[in-house]
């Protein structure tokens, strides 16, 4: 069946300028920019902290606005990183607002969905469970047993 597969397909040609199909094997970094102040000769000066000169509140932004929630709030966090923060803050007083309520009753809710039945196992099974478990444990007795006993007798023979 591999056999007789159809040879690939020539790729079309690129026009000239074009990127190669395969990266280079050590590709050219980009130089970097400028600095900000460097960058054209006609940027104005910042002024040194005696000439600082404070602007009027803008009065489109309210007087609240540092209030506002930074971009990495809780919500737009992954599942990693909000439980190494847990993990950080563990033993510690949590922020205000650290778990909401619905959160706490959907995972109330999962655990009680992954939680086996009472009735999981029939006592015959626990039985038959508990039996191979004992004489798993027999077995490894007597084993321990069997090399302690050699492990003397190695001993006495070489005496």
């Amino acid at each position: 069946m591999l056999a007789s597969r159809a040879p690939p397909r020539p790729t079309p040609p690129r026009p000239s300028g074009g990127r190669p199909s395969t990266p280079p094997a050590c590709p050219a970094r980009r130089p970097r920019s400028p600095p900000i102040s460097a960058a054209s000769d006609d940027a104005t000066p910042l002024p040194s902290t005696s000439e600082v000169v404070e602007e009027p509140p803008n009065s489109s932004t309210p007087p609240n606005s540092s209030n506002k929630k930074p971009s990495n709030s809780r919500r737009s966090l992954s599942a990693e990183h909000r439980q190494a923060i847990s993990r950080a803050l563990k033993g510690k007083k949590k922020p205000r607002g650290f778990m909401s309520e619905t959160h706490k009753a959907k995972i109330r809710d999962t655990t009680l969905k992954k939680k086996k039945p009472d009735n999981f196992m029939t006592e015959a099974h626990k039985q038959k469970i508990a039996d191979g478990m004992r004489k798993a444990w027999e077995r490894r007795r007597a084993l321990k047993l069997a090399q302690e006993a050699e492990a003397e007798g190695a001993e006495d023979a070489e005496d």
